[in-house]
């Protein structure tokens, strides 16, 4: 290559590889116009990284030297603050963070309505309460997450029956993962403990699931605390540690399925780690012998295997068929992901030439990347279900800076690495800030997209359901007569907000069974479903009553446009009970008091 075009590559590299973003950003903006199965991707954030990293590297190409030794200075001083906390100045900063955290999933924690699948998990609860099974309204058994049900019951018992009770044990749980991030991470440094559980405190993913009364934040919680027990008992060799971790392990069990994918986690590292040891450990066996047994009992008894827990998608809609993968890429997880997959092939380049193996950084990473593969090889519709693993994102991320960023780790390694590639020395520098740049702007994103999420009241929307039921039901309560019927997409929401509950508008994908006399029921609530025209009309044309829906499940639960041409055209609609989200309508000869 001819010295001066060299020459040019390494003075220029930031600002060519800030071009390189941008080249990246049309590339993904003009590949849907020409791949149409793309087309069904949204992704913003991403469009956002690339044009806020190509013009971060562009500028500093042009920035003076000086910023270097400004910089250089900076994480001096931090490094230098940080390795001086004592014990009790880092625990005033864990307290003041878990106080904020508590803060920020407690605040306005009754004020949104139920979401449907906050309704069953209250309703399993009150069945507890009133019958000491979790039983719904439809007499069918809720067994799912039986411990977040039983959890709820007793919250409802102490605070009274209310969408504050209902999520108070998430918050509970919410507020506790943040010290135990810590925790986790400390055993990475305490510099990673910190910045980890900073991010987990204002995370606009865990405080959305730190206050839905459903069973997420407790399954994240035990789900850490099993992996923290199982590793301590690793580094210290202690067996009665390792049993210890089982208990959590039960609870997470007995809160989401998903608990099963820490057990090749946990293969994985015993044979990395202590293999021979543990082989040689009775206890171990024992325990091995123990649960395998109890697994076996477990399926001859209840008739399924791990198979049987996969998500059932028949009737779901192709564009909520998406791999864990994908909701990395297309929500506010995508920033930290990117972190982490640089830094992890980092490590893995640094592990190949033998110059920095760090087994508990390696912990973390199996505990992150097996449930992230598991989670990608099949469709699943939320991204609720990679929560759990979201801490671990969290805690490679914070150690990425860390290393990497603040303690200016990329010195030693790109010293050891770019000098067995034989490359130039301004090379290295430049591709050393270059990195962390990436590093420091990714972060930045990270937590500017979740202070700016945290202020939108419709973020929540993003990531499930909180339409206006409690205004739409409060509005149908004060004007229902004795024998008005009550028609509605959501019963069991409904059922809560108004009183009852007699129809089910749904067509497509109800979760019902057939009674005896060969109706569709709702599983929920056992009132007859409402699934098709002719059957809408009898009930319409022989009754009076009111009619709750919203939007998304009247479209999309019942495709027949013929239903919804009629109540829109025909029904008599209420603006003061209804908003953006919810309708409400009425029809025959109903009094509606207005």
């Amino acid at each position: 290559m001819d010295n001066k075009i060299e020459h040019f590559i390494e003075a220029h590299f930031v600002g060519l590889f800030g071009l390189l973003m941008f080249l990246f950003y049309l590339i993904v903006n003009l590949l849907p116009k020409f791949v149409q199965r793309l087309a069904k991707y949204d992704l913003p954030l991403i469009d956002a990284i690339f044009i806020v990293l190509g013009t971060g590297l562009v500028i500093y190409d042009f920035i003076p030297k000086q910023v270097d030794y400004i910089a250089s200075r900076f994480r001096y001083r931090l490094i230098q603050v940080t390795d001086r906390l004592t014990p009790k100045s880092t625990l005033l900063i864990i307290f003041a963070l878990t106080a904020i955290g508590f803060y920020l999933r407690f605040n306005n924690l009754g004020d949104k309505a139920f979401s449907f699948d906050e309704a069953i998990t209250s309703y399993a609860a009150i069945g507890l309460l009133e019958h000491g099974t979790p039983v719904l309204p439809s007499g069918v058994g809720y067994n799912r997450a039986f411990l977040n049900s039983y959890l709820i019951a007793l919250s409802f018992k102490t605070f009274g029956i209310s969408e504050f009770s209902a999520r108070f044990v998430s918050v509970i749980f919410g507020t506790l993962s943040i010290p135990l991030v810590y925790l986790m991470g400390k055993e990475l440094g305490k510099r990673t403990g910190l910045i980890a559980a900073l991010i987990i405190t204002f995370s606009a993913f865990e405080i959305f699931f730190a206050q839905e009364a459903r069973m997420y934040a407790q399954f994240q919680f035990f789900y850490l605390l099993t992996a923290y027990l199982f590793y301590i008992s690793l580094k210290k060799d202690n067996s009665k540690l390792f049993l210890l971790s089982v208990v959590p392990f039960i609870f997470a069990w007995y809160s989401h399925v998903l608990s099963l994918c820490f057990i090749p986690v946990a293969a994985a590292c015993i044979l990395l780690y202590k293999r021979r040891e543990f082989l040689k450990n009775k206890y171990f066996i024992y325990a091995i012998l123990g649960i395998t047994g109890l697994a076996f009992v477990y399926m001859m008894v209840t008739g399924k295997t791990p198979l049987d827990y996969m998500p059932h998608l028949t009737g779901v809609p192709v564009r909520l068929q998406h791999t864990c993968l994908h909701y990395v890429f297309a929500d506010v997880l995508s920033t930290l992901f990117i972190l982490v997959s640089i830094s992890s092939t980092i490590s893995i380049i640094l592990w190949k030439f033998e110059i920095y193996r760090d087994r508990t950084y390696l912990y973390f990473t199996l505990n992150f990347f097996i449930p992230f593969i598991f989670l990608s090889l099949y469709p699943w519709t939320r991204n609720r279900y990679a929560f759990f693993i979201f801490p671990f994102l969290v805690i490679l991320a914070s150690h990425a800076i860390d290393f990497y960023a603040l303690r200016n780790g990329l010195n030693y390694v790109c010293e050891k690495v770019l000098s067995k590639l034989k490359l130039s020395g301004e090379l290295l520098t430049n591709m050393k800030n270059v990195i962390i740049i990436i590093l420091i702007l990714l972060l930045f994103i990270q937590v500017s997209s979740d202070i700016y999420l945290n202020s939108q009241e419709n973020f929540a929307n993003k990531l499930g359901t909180h339409d206006d039921w409690k205004k739409a039901g409060g509005f149908v309560k004060e004007h229902l007569d004795e024998d008005d019927k009550v028609a509605t997409t959501a019963p069991l929401i409904a059922l809560y907000y108004v009183g009852r509950v007699d129809y089910r508008i749904c067509q497509y994908d109800c979760g019902n069974y057939t009674s005896s006399d060969g109706a569709a029921v709702d599983w929920y609530t056992g009132v007859i479903i409402l699934d098709n025209y002719d059957l809408f009309m009898q009930k319409v044309r022989t009754e009076k009553g009111w009619l709750i829906a919203d939007q998304y499940r009247l479209g999309y639960h019942f495709p027949d446009p013929k239903v919804r041409d009629y109540i829109r055209n025909n029904m008599t609609y209420y603006p003061e009970g209804s908003d953006e989200t919810i309708e409400v309508y009425s029809w025959g000869n109903v009094c509606s008091r207005r």
